[in-house]
């Protein structure tokens, strides 16, 4: 948007309030407050829909240096369902957790098998081209423990490891 003003060509605004109002309720929600550049200039201002209101209005007001509102300037705007509620859930038929994969046959308890990564993994300061995978569920990128089926978390901590369902005692 180009900044304008109140007072004409040769004055400034003081003042653009932001305000988005909802196509379904009507209810009108502030955004923000920006002060502006000088008259003329180019101007860009991020705003965030609010969450869950997915379509609408955004509503531009400028003020002078007195109060005086000018003309609003409106746009419509709509997003996604999804991108205004992104914790929406469907309710589908059941899936596969994976389409594909290769067995590591690890038909064990508390052994563990390396397994060469199709890349490059950043984990805390390291990279790791493999991962040590064990019958228990954890993943190591340092030497695992022999068992770690009982472990408490102490233990466990001096690991370079994810354990993403493991429950310490």
């Amino acid at each position: 948007m180009s900044a304008s003003t109140t007072d004409g060509a040769a004055g400034t605004a003081s003042l653009y309030k932001l305000t988005f109002t909802d196509s379904n309720t009507g209810e009108v929600i502030f955004l923000k407050s920006v002060i502006p550049t000088a008259s003329g200039t180019v101007q860009a201002v991020d705003v965030k829909l609010p969450y869950r209101h997915t379509s609408g209005t955004l509503t531009l007001r400028e003020f002078d240096n007195v109060g005086n509102e000018g003309v609003p300037a409106t746009v419509a705007v709509s997003v996604s369902l999804l991108e205004g509620d992104p914790y929406l859930t469907s309710v589908v038929g059941p899936a596969a957790l994976s389409t594909g994969g290769t067995p590591l046959n690890t038909n064990c308890d508390d052994c563990n098998k390396t397994q060469a990564l199709p890349f490059n993994f950043p984990f805390f300061g390291e990279t790791f081209n493999s991962v040590k995978v064990t019958s228990n569920g954890a993943l190591y990128f340092s030497t695992p423990l022999s068992n770690d089926s009982g472990s408490s978390l102490v233990a466990l901590s001096q690991f370079k490891m994810v354990a993403g369902l493991f429950r310490g005692s």
